[in-house]
């Protein structure tokens, strides 16, 4: 929903809104809803908590574990740290087969590619729930940082105080691994490092841990209230 609210501030507010109009005339705008397409059906119809895709056990084994981590796929620092992701197809975090296994993240590295080549990316974000993080490169190391590490955190604190600024919302600022824990194969060190995007974060977005997951249906319009004003801030300073 909050993407979805996003896209519509975008159409709405434009030639209507300065800021909006100038956003939308100096970029294109790509707001993939979900990634998970098959995952998404199987939550609304056998486990609203699942995460994974849906791809059947690893072919030649005896697991009988359905599913590959998408956020653990993308062909980046794939199985770099043990902690990062797991070779377990029963895990939460199970990587897959290989880097890019999963066709959805195959496309979605390709497409991201493809506009990296045709006219560069300014700015990549994967978003998340829950913990109320703004996260910046990279996921795969506690010990490795960007060049433009602290460029990437005053961006950040910047968005999370225009988020804050809405409803009070607090959200905590900082590199992946060291913030929340090490990530193998993630989006948003592949479209850094890989796809060359400016700026690239990964945002984790309410709560932190009273609801989870299942946020109140009466949340959902405020969280979508403060992350559209901290994008404002976000949008006018890359």
């Amino acid at each position: 929903m909050t993407v979805e609210y996003l896209a519509y501030q975008l159409i709405a507010g434009y030639g209507k809104d300065k800021l909006v109009t100038s956003f939308v005339d100096d970029y294109d705008f790509y707001l993939i809803p979900f990634v998970n397409p098959d995952g998404f059906v199987y939550t609304q119809t056998n486990d609203r908590l699942w995460r994974k895709n849906r791809q059947p056990p690893p072919p030649g084994t005896n697991s009988t574990c359905w599913g590959v981590d998408l956020n653990r796929n993308w062909p980046f620092e794939w199985d770099t740290n043990p902690e990062g992701s797991s070779n377990n197809s029963c895990s939460q975090t199970y990587r897959g087969a290989y880097p890019a296994s999963e066709p959805e993240m195959a496309g979605m590295a390709g497409f991201a590619d493809k506009l990296a080549e045709a006219q560069g990316l300014k700015l990549f974000i994967d978003w998340h729930s829950y913990s109320q993080l703004l996260l910046t490169p990279y996921g795969f190391s506690c010990d490795t940082f960007p060049e433009t590490n602290d460029e990437h955190i005053a961006l950040m604190n910047a968005t999370a105080e225009a988020i804050a600024a809405v409803h009070g919302t607090q959200y905590t600022v900082g590199p992946g691994c060291e913030t929340l824990y090490p990530t193998n194969g993630a989006s948003y060190d592949y479209a850094y490092d890989v796809s060359g995007a400016e700026w690239t974060s990964l945002i984790e977005l309410r709560d932190t841990g009273e609801f989870g997951f299942v946020l109140p249906p009466e949340q959902i319009l405020p969280n979508c209230e403060e992350i559209w004003a901290g994008m404002q801030v976000l949008l006018a300073r890359v």
